[in-house]
């Protein structure tokens, strides 16, 4: 009998541990929402596709979190790059 319960508590520790490492690290974000910028936001990592409301404090995988970042890097780089063409400097 106390074979069989503590053979029970390994299964459950075993189970709670699956649990905590299946859970994923999440970040709160909230994109803006301006007059230029009212659409949704769509993200596509692997074949899932994530629908993001403007303005709506969400949570979000770490995933979608770094291709929002990333996208966010890519558009600044984008500005500089054209600004820089419009003074002649490149």
């Amino acid at each position: 009998m106390a074979g069989k319960r503590a053979a029970e508590a390994v299964e459950t520790e075993v189970a709670e541990r699956k649990n905590d490492e299946v859970k994923e690290e999440t970040y709160k974000i909230m994109l803006p929402l301006t007059k230029e910028l009212q659409d949704d936001v769509f993200v596509g990592i692997n074949g899932k596709t994530y629908q993001l409301q403007r303005g709506v404090e969400v949570e979000v995988n770490r995933a979608v979190y770094e291709v929002l970042l990333n996208s966010q890097k890519m558009d600044n780089l984008a500005i500089a790059r054209s600004n820089e063409l419009a003074k002649g400097n490149l």
